[in-house]
């Protein structure tokens, strides 16, 4: 949801952004087209005409040079979504692609999680930073590691059974 709404609200601003920029070239156009409504009613001069038409131009020529400056091509929020979830889902098997994949690409995998030097001492690993995506993702599951609830693992208290001896519990 949070990269839904990052994505929405950066692709919202370069909307507003060209919407603004396309009303601005119609008002120009319009007032273009109102000159020459006065010059041919004879209310202004040839030489007006041309004044506020070259002037309107260029300013259209510039705002049109920053509409083709902003991304053009938006993805539409459903593909962000159909993105996102394939990315979540290879997230989930990433142990399965990487035992699957080969030493190479193992080698890339632990790099995205890892990006600076990994290190090995005395049988110890370490490494100086974690990836940020990787970081956020350990921080979020060991916030949830205190909040698990179910059923209870430890049996210790319990009586041991052994029914393939027919033995009674102790």
């Amino acid at each position: 949801m949070v990269i839904l709404d990052e994505y929405n609200n950066s692709s919202q601003h370069e909307r507003d952004l060209r919407k603004e920029y396309v009303d601005q070239v119609t008002t120009l156009n319009n007032k273009i087209t109102k000159a020459r409504e006065l010059l041919l009613n004879e209310d202004i001069e040839p030489v007006d005409f041309k004044m506020i038409k070259s002037e309107a131009e260029h300013k259209i020529n510039i705002l049109e040079c920053k509409i083709a400056d902003l991304k053009s091509g938006f993805i539409k929020i459903g593909e962000v979504e159909k993105i996102i979830d394939q990315a979540i889902a290879n997230l989930c098997k990433l142990d399965k692609i990487y035992y699957k994949s080969d030493p190479h690409e193992q080698r890339e995998i632990i790099g995205s999680m890892y990006p600076e030097k990994f290190t090995f001492e005395e049988l110890q690993h370490r490494t100086a930073k974690m990836g940020e995506l990787y970081s956020f993702i350990y921080f979020i599951n060991s916030e949830l590691e205190g909040k698990k609830e179910g059923q209870a693992t430890d049996f210790s208290c319990l009586p041991i059974l052994a029914p393939e001896n027919g033995l009674e519990p102790s």
